[in-house]
């Protein structure tokens, strides 16, 4: 499970590559905090359940294994959004 377990960690990341815009816009922030992002991309995880495997899979994790992955992908610090172009 330790191999299938790293890939988590580069879909949480892409997760909030794609809510990113949305979630600042929602929060009418310019900077979240790392805990902020992981509850959003964790909130989001939690409403695909039912269209996507990797969801069910990650629900399937133990708690304390879900926490470190997040804080490995989201490490502490501030959080903005992306300039594009």
């Amino acid at each position: 499970m330790q191999e299938d377990q790293s890939r988590f960690v580069e879909a949480l990341k892409r997760t909030w590559e794609k809510l990113a815009k949305k979630t600042f816009e929602e929060a009418g922030k310019d900077e979240l905090s790392a805990q902020e992002v992981r509850g959003h991309v964790a909130s989001a995880i939690a409403t695909r359940l039912d269209e996507n495997r990797s969801a069910r899979d990650w629900t399937a994790l133990p708690d304390e294994v879900k926490k470190r992955k997040l804080e490995e992908a989201f490490p502490e610090g501030t959080y903005r959004l992306p300039a594009v172009g």
